[in-house]
């Protein structure tokens, strides 16, 4: 096997070796800090491949190697020394090995840094738009994003925060009319969804209401607002637990 950048990110014996360094720049290392990874499952051929490569002379003469077994069975391999080899700059290490893998590289630290950045601007959000519901604000954060996203909370905080600023509703209106004026879906305030759950909590709190479990108590809490629970189908099977 030849030195190759072409050959050797097709070669499957090398398989293990580039899916190595792949999670290592998934797991937030930059190329070029990566400059020795340790191999698991390296096959004899690709172990002698890489050692005909980077070992010099001298390392033959005396038995030693660049491209030493450990004591746990794996392969140091340096990888900064085999880019040499190929002629190929460190910035050419991730095209390599994400066409080796065949997928692209995400890096999972800085989406973990983005997703605390969104959630944190989120809540901060949540607070600018329902500043007279501190508790249930309370409870969505410590639930987590909302069906896991981050519109769809958003969605559900400016739906609540349009809704309640007009409540009591003069004359009454039908739940479904108002989930259409204020989130643009009949069925978005329906109460066995989440949303659903989360007006009867807004509600509750506003009044300074315990939350009901029971239909005809949710009708009589939503009926107190000017909500007609749309001939109380919704309110069946509602659990706010």
């Amino acid at each position: 096997m030849t030195a190759d950048p072409h050959l050797i990110a097709v070669d499957p014996d090398l398989a293990p070796l580039w899916q190595t360094v792949h999670d290592r720049l998934s797991a937030g290392s930059a190329p070029a800090d990566i400059a020795t990874v340790t191999v698991p499952d390296l096959t004899p051929g690709a172990v002698a491949a890489l050692r005909s490569w980077l070992d010099t002379t001298a390392q033959r003469r005396s038995g030693r190697t660049c491209v030493p077994q450990t004591s746990a069975g794996g392969t140091r391999v340096p990888v900064r020394a085999l880019l040499t080899v190929l002629g190929l700059p460190v910035e050419a290490l991730q095209p390599l090995v994400e066409r080796a893998v065949g997928r692209g590289v995400v890096n999972r630290k800085n989406h973990r840094l983005r997703s605390a950045s969104l959630r944190q601007e989120l809540w901060q959000y949540a607070e600018t738009r329902l500043p007279h519901l501190p508790q249930l604000r309370a409870r969505m954060k410590s639930s987590g994003l909302e069906n896991g996203a981050v519109e769809e909370t958003r969605r559900l905080i400016d739906s609540l925060a349009d809704l309640t600023r007009k409540l009591p509703s003069t004359p009454p209106r039908a739940l479904a009319k108002l989930a259409h004026d204020h989130a643009g879906d009949p069925h978005y305030f329906d109460l066995g969804t989440l949303p659903g759950q989360r007006l009867i909590s807004a509600i509750a709190e506003l009044t300074n209401q315990p939350e009901p479990s029971r239909p005809d108590h949710l009708r009589t809490l939503l009926l107190g607002q000017g909500i007609i629970a749309d001939g109380c189908r919704s309110c069946e099977g509602a659990s706010l637990g």
